[in-house]
C-alpha cells in the first residue's frame, strides 16, 4: 500500500462487526486477568520478584512468534484460534479452582499461568494473521480498529476487578474470566473464520526454519519497516518494565494505595491508552514515523514524573505513559499490516513478535531484580534514561525514515 492511500471504515462490513464483537468479549476477560494477576501475586507473596516473573510470562510468548507465524501461513490461522481458546479455558478453570479452594502454590500457579499465556498467544496470532484474509478491503484500518478495541477492553477489565473484587474475591473473578472464552468460539462456528489449509507435508522443524528465514528477509528488506521496529525496541523494554509490575508495586507498596483503588487507577490508565490508540487507528492516513517521534520523546518525560512520591503526580505521569503506549501499540500492529504482503504475513509478523519479545520479557525481569536494591523511584528514573535512547535513535534516523517512506512493500 502507498503511504498516503486511505481505506474505508471496517465497520461498514457486517462480518467485521461480528468478528469484533466476539474478539472484544474475549478481550474483556484478558483485561480482568491482566489487572487481577499482579494484585493476586502481591496479596499472596508481597514480592516484586514474583510479580516481575509473572509479568514476563505474557511477553515471553512473543518469543514463539516464528513458530506460530509459520503454522498460520502453512496451515491457516483457524487451527490456532480454536486450539488456543480451548487451552485457555482448561488452564483458566484449573487456576480458578486452585484459588477458590485456597490451595495456592506458587509453582502450580506459574505452570497454569504459563499455559494460559501461551494459549492466549496462540489465539491472538491466529486472529491477527487472519485479518488481511477476512477483511481485504480495509486490512490496515481493520487491524488498527481491533487494536483500539483491545485497549478499550483493558478499561472494562480493571473496572470489573475494582467493583467485584471486594464481593466475590480473586477466585470468583477468575471463574468469571472463564466465560469470556466462549464468544469468539460462537463467532467462529457462525462462519466468520479464515480458511483452513492442508500444508505441504514437510517436517515441522524445516517449516519453522524456512518460516524464520522468509520472515526475516521480508522484515529486513523494507527500510522504513525495519527502522520503525528497531527504534521502538528501547521503548519496548521501558514499557514492559514500567507497566504493570513497577507501577502496581509502586502504588501498593511505596504509596500504600488499596488494591481496589489500584484496579480503578489501572482502568483510568487504560482509558488513556485507548485515547492514544484511537489517535492512531482512526486516522484515514497512517503516518507511523510521526507517531514514533511523539512516543519516544514523551515516554522519557512521563517516566521521570512517575518516580515521584506524590500519588497525583505518579498517576498523571503514568496516564501520559499509557497514552503513548496505546499509540505505540496501534502503530506497531498497523505497520506490520501496512508493509507485509498477505502470503508471508504470519511468518514476518512472527519474526517481528520475536524481536519485540526480547526487550518485553527482559523488562519485568530486570525490575524484579533491581527494585529490591534501588527502590521504585530510582527504577523509574533509570527507565527514563533508557527511554531517551529511543528518542535519540529516532532523530538520528529521521532523514532515513522520510526517504524510505517512498519505498514500496517488499514481497519476500
Amino acid at each position: 500500500m502507498h503511504p498516503e492511500q486511505s481505506e474505508p471504515s471496517p465497520w461498514l462490513n457486517p462480518r467485521f462487526r461480528w468478528f469484533a464483537a466476539g474478539n472484544t468479549f474475549n478481550n474483556i476477560g484478558d483485561g480482568v486477568e491482566a489487572a487481577l494477576i499482579p494484585l493476586l501475586i502481591y496479596a499472596e507473596t508481597s514480592s516484586v520478584t514474583w510479580m516481575g516473573i509473572a509479568a514476563a510470562l505474557t511477553p515471553g510468548t512473543l518469543l514463539l512468534g516464528p513458530v506460530m507465524g509459520s503454522v498460520a501461513d502453512k496451515y491457516g490461522s483457524a487451527r490456532l484460534v480454536v486450539g488456543g481458546l480451548g487451552m485457555q479455558l482448561v488452564a483458566a478453570s484449573l487456576l480458578a479452582w486452585m484459588v477458590t479452594a485456597d490451595k495456592f502454590q506458587i509453582g502450580l500457579f506459574f505452570a497454569l499461568a504459563g499455559i494460559l499465556q501461551v494459549a492466549g498467544s496462540v489465539y491472538r496470532v491466529g486472529w491477527m494473521s487472519s485479518v488481511p484474509e477476512l477483511f481485504p478491503g480495509s486490512p490496515v484500518r481493520a487491524r488498527g480498529t481491533l487494536s483500539s478495541l483491545f485497549v478499550a477492553t483493558t478499561i472494562a477489565g480493571p473496572l470489573v476487578v475494582a467493583a467485584l473484587l471486594p464481593v466475590v474475591g480473586y477466585g470468583g473473578l477468575l471463574w468469571l474470566n472463564c466465560t469470556t472464552y466462549v464468544a469468539p468460539v460462537l463467532v467462529y462456528f457462525a462462519g466468520v473464520r479464515p480458511a483452513r489449509r492442508q500444508g505441504d507435508g514437510g517436517s515441522s522443524l524445516a517449516m519453522v526454519i524456512d518460516g524464520f528465514k522468509t520472515g526475516f528477509v521480508v522484515f529486513w528488506g523494507h527500510r522504513q519497516f525495519r527502522l520503525l521496529t528497531l527504534i521502538l525496541l528501547p521503548y519496548e523494554f521501558v514499557g514492559s518494565a514500567a507497566m504493570p509490575t513497577l507501577a502496581v508495586y509502586h502504588l501498593r507498596d511505596s504509596l500504600t494505595v488499596p488494591a481496589a483503588t489500584v484496579a480503578t487507577i489501572i482502568a483510568v490508565l487504560n482509558g488513556a491508552a485507548l485515547m492514544g490508540s484511537l489517535w492512531v487507528s482512526e486516522r484515514r492516513v497512517f503516518n507511523p514515523g510521526r507517531v514514533v517521534g511523539v512516543v519516544t520523546v514523551g515516554a522519557a518525560l512521563a517516566l521521570f514524573g512517575a518516580s515521584m512520591s506524590s500519588v497525583v503526580i505518579v498517576v498523571g505521569s503514568l496516564t501520559l505513559l499509557m497514552a503513548l503506549d496505546g499509540a505505540a501499540g496501534a502503530t506497531h500492529s498497523m505497520t506490520v499490516v501496512k508493509f507485509v504482503p498477505h502470503e508471508v504475513f504470519g511468518r514476518t509478523s512472527g519474526v517481528v513478535r520475536l524481536i519485540h519479545g526480547v526487550p518485553a520479557v527482559t523488562g519485568p525481569l530486570v525490575i524484579a531484580a533491581v527494585v529490591p536494591v534501588i527502590g521504585t523511584g530510582y527504577a523509574f528514573l533509570a527507565l527514563a534514561g533508557i527511554a531517551v535512547a529511543s528518542a535519540v535513535a529516532f532523530f538520528a534516523a529521521g532523514d532515513l525514515l522520510e526517504r524510505s517512506s517512498k519505498n514500496g512493500v517488499v514481497s519476500g
